[in-house]
């Protein structure tokens, strides 16, 4: 069995070859809160963590403080997305109910999916044709892993339109096709505080949920630093 890594390149190359214009491809962490917040076509982002935030640093903050964060970010390395996460990861529940899930929605499932939505589905509803990631995926072999460290699922849209199988784990995996593993959540994974269930891996455009609790956002591990 081989491992094979993906991670924010991987997406990147893949928008590349499938013809996806460099305004839409998806982000790195660099330019993480530029990617999802920063675009005037895209949903915005506006979370009163992110004031916060920066006025505990000691920057002023306007009207416009995700904007605000962009523009601090691209000049002050003490401004970065990883902080802002782990200051909201240290902070959450202590201002209104549900605060951390919402910034999970509105922070990263729901711009995501609307990035990739406006690059890979522009010419109507259907994908791109992701020719890089079937080409990889049609080089490894059955029971192979994949640690996929994204939250898009475009490798794994990739390897089915290449008719590679993928077995998300931990499903069972019964060694045909290739092992998919997404340790930091993805937005094909519904979850809840009792467990968790994969949908279809081409979800672009459906933020998927169900008629329970299992939702999305629920399952994504923000960037966060670590101690």
């Amino acid at each position: 069995m081989r491992a094979t890594i993906i991670g924010a390149g991987a997406s990147i190359e893949i928008a590349k070859q499938a013809g996806v214009s460099e305004k839409h491809y998806p982000p790195v962490i660099d330019n993480f809160a530029e990617k999802l917040w920063g675009d005037p076509e895209a949903i915005g982002f506006h979370n009163y963590w992110v004031g916060d935030y920066l006025e505990s640093l000691g920057f002023s903050v306007g009207s416009d403080p995700t904007g605000d964060f962009i523009k601090y970010e691209k000049k002050h390395r003490a401004v970065n997305i990883e902080k802002l996460f782990e200051y909201c990861w240290t902070h959450k529940g202590q201002k209104f109910e549900d605060d951390y899930q919402n910034l999970m929605y509105h922070g990263i499932a729901n711009p995501l999916n609307d990035l990739l939505i406006r690059g890979f589905c522009a010419n109507g509803n259907k994908l791109n044709n992701l020719i890089a990631g079937q080409k990889v995926s049609k080089k490894l072999k059955d029971g192979d892993l994949v640690v996929d460290l994204n939250y898009d699922t475009l490798f794994e849209i990739a390897a089915e339109q290449a008719n590679v199988e993928i077995t998300f784990i931990p499903n069972k995996f019964h060694g045909k096709g290739l092992a998919v593993a997404k340790p930091h959540g993805s937005l094909n994974l519904l979850a809840d505080d009792k467990g968790f269930v994969f949908s279809q891996s081409n979800c672009i455009g459906a933020l998927p949920s169900r008629s329970d609790n299992l939702r999305n956002y629920n399952s994504i591990v923000p960037p966060l630093l670590s101690h």
